[in-house]
């Protein structure tokens, strides 16, 4: 019914104790500094409920912006243009715009903290107390556990069929990725990719192991994948 406990079915998925689902803890605010009490994070702009609208509250620093936060509860997240030509396209308006916003922080650390990147323009940070810093975390903890359990009995159910793709891009492999086929819910879509899987419609069926599971591999130019499916849950 499955690989030997604890060995992966060659080009398969073992559903044994060597395939236990690991799910990381969610994402850690990198800009969390002890030295930084406003947590400035360049790059960003964080989500809230407006506080203090941005247009009607013009601040020439970052700081000043920080500290209009603290003083105005309950206003814990606070986003500031610092750019002469504006934050938001080409509208010079916004420029030193500071935006006071109330939001969840569990969310805020989990979705946006840490994803910084060019294109944003604006300045963001947030204003909180160690302990709101490590209930935050706790929870953040608390869910991802969570959703390593319902990750894992999933992937332990047998009425459903578990597929993965192994993605490599110029024959170097990258990585595994891993998916359960809701049958009962979604019987046709789950069937089109559980056949993809298996190469019964997209390429050519290959048996790869004697646990009765399959793989195939398909490609283009740049990059290919090889993908494969067990038979728990479906049909030959």
């Amino acid at each position: 019914r499955r690989a030997a406990e604890g060995q992966a079915a060659p080009g398969g998925v073992d559903r044994g104790a060597a395939g236990r689902v690991e799910v990381q803890s969610l994402l850690r605010p990198s800009s969390v500094r002890p030295d930084d009490p406003c947590h400035v994070e360049e790059h960003n702009e964080y989500h809230g409920n407006v506080v203090v609208w941005g247009s009607s509250n013009k601040k020439v620093s970052a700081g000043e912006c920080c500290q209009h936060c603290h003083d105005t509860p309950p206003c814990n997240a606070w986003v500031w243009c610092g750019e002469t030509g504006g934050c938001t396209g080409s509208d010079a308006s916004t420029y030193q715009n500071c935006w006071l916003k109330e939001t969840q922080l569990v969310d805020l650390f989990e979705n946006v903290v840490g994803r910084a990147h060019d294109g944003i323009k604006w300045t963001a940070g947030a204003v909180y107390a160690d302990t709101q810093y490590a209930a935050a975390i706790a929870e953040l903890d608390a869910r991802a556990q969570a959703e390593a359990v319902r990750r894992q009995k999933l992937r332990d159910d047998e009425d459903l069929p578990l597929v993965y793709l192994d993605v490599a891009i110029d024959g170097k492999l990258q990585g595994r990725i891993e998916a359960v086929l809701f049958m009962k819910d979604s019987p046709l879509a789950a069937e089109n990719m559980r056949q993809f899987c298996t190469g019964e419609d997209a390429c050519h069926a290959a048996f790869v192991s004697r646990a009765r599971r399959w793989g195939c591999t398909c490609g283009s130019q740049h990059g290919a994948s090889q993908h494969g499916a067990s038979q728990h849950g479906a049909s030959q």
